[in-house]
């Protein structure tokens, strides 16, 4: 019996490790004739077919929405990037409309200077804080930056040539200020002479580009604002677009794994009835497939009807044994029987002898 036990876990063992095969196989058959609907018969494996539609919609509905929402992102992404180099632009342009104010601004000052100014500049040009930088104090400020003389001339000149700087930039700022007053008081073709005239050319053509940039970053930002719109009314408001996309992911995947278990139920129930479908014009490899099922089924009900028989020789084993064991309590039975009838014998001829010495004693 052991043997047989020992043999029918081998059995078993096997069978298993080719129940394993012949699954997927199912699921590779169940996929490629997914893939390959055009040969399978119509009214072939109807349920199965339904069911793997109904995992491709799914699936499909997932990407549709994850598409949109990732296009509208793509969107979002690419036209702030847009904005970004426009305002970069704008910046580098109002740094050059700067220098183009500043430009105005010291021609201006120096025409003021020289008594040449035209009379409705004077009252923007006369307009002055108090704490105006003047030609005088940067002249000032560049002898004692000239390092001249001993130690301490060198050290005061150091502290100068740091003030300067800083009056320079003060500077520059004031007569970009000045400028741009002109400019907003319309009066910059109120300035003579040939370089201003160049500066304030270069100023229109600054402005103009400005004018430029500022409809791209309007544009750009309408842009954006129209596709969070979207979003938010399609349900995916911006702010939630990596948990929306998360969750969307795991659904998929979700939706992923139901599809293959639908293929894989799907070769099963065309393995089971290869005679509705099966034919030569398939292509060689869903044939092969095919036939590989077919093989390892055989061994499998093969393998099977070897542990129905083996099974089989274990019970008859079993009731053999309890047959043997039941002929062991009958022989000792008939034993104890034999030996209860030498009892009663000697019993009866006990009795036998005691009744004639009853008979002796009544006759004598």
């Amino acid at each position: 019996m052991g043997r047989l036990q020992t043999e029918i876990a081998t059995t078993k063992h096997d069978m298993e490790l080719v129940q394993r095969d012949v699954a997927v196989l199912y699921a590779d058959l169940g996929r490629r004739m997914d893939e390959s609907r055009n040969y399978l018969p119509a009214g072939v494996c109807e349920k199965e077919v339904a069911k793997l539609d109904a995992c491709h919609k799914k699936i499909a509905d997932i990407e549709d929405r994850m598409s949109k929402i990732q296009t509208y992102v793509r969107r979002i992404d690419e036209t702030g990037a847009q904005k970004d180099e426009a305002s970069k632009q704008k910046a580098g342009a109002e740094e050059r409309r700067a220098v183009c104010y500043a430009r105005l601004g010291a021609i201006a000052e120096e025409l003021g200077a020289a008594g040449q100014l035209p009379s409705e500049l004077e009252p923007i040009v006369s307009d002055r804080t108090e704490d105006y930088v003047t030609s005088e104090e940067l002249s000032e400020l560049q002898e004692k930056a000239s390092g001249e003389g001993g130690f301490f001339a060198r050290i005061s000149s150091s502290i100068a040539r740091r003030k300067l700087d800083a009056l320079y930039k003060k500077r520059e700022g004031q007569l970009a200020d000045l400028g741009k007053r002109i400019n907003d008081a319309g009066l910059i073709a109120s300035i003579p002479g040939k370089n201003a005239a160049e500066a304030a050319e270069k100023l229109f053509a600054v402005n103009s580009e400005i004018r430029s940039w500022d409809e791209k970053i309007a544009s750009a930002g309408a842009e954006i604002e129209e596709a969070r719109t979207q979003m938010a009314d399609e349900g995916t408001p911006e702010n939630q677009t990596p948990r929306v996309l998360d969750s969307l992911l795991e659904k998929r995947e979700k939706e992923f794994a139901a599809l293959k278990r639908a293929q894989a139920d799907f070769g099963k129930a065309l393995a089971a009835a290869p005679e509705k479908w099966l034919s030569d014009v398939l292509p060689a490899d869903i044939r092969e497939t095919a036939r590989r099922i077919e093989s390892l089924e055989r061994s499998i009900e093969e393998n099977s009807k070897k542990i129905t028989v083996l099974e089989k020789e274990i019970k008859i084993q079993e009731l053999n044994s309890l047959i043997e064991q039941d002929s062991e309590r009958i022989n000792h039975l008939h034993s104890q029987i034999s030996l209860y009838q030498r009892q009663i014998r000697d019993i009866q001829e006990k009795i036998a002898d005691t009744r004639e010495k009853i008979e002796k004693i009544r006759n004598s």
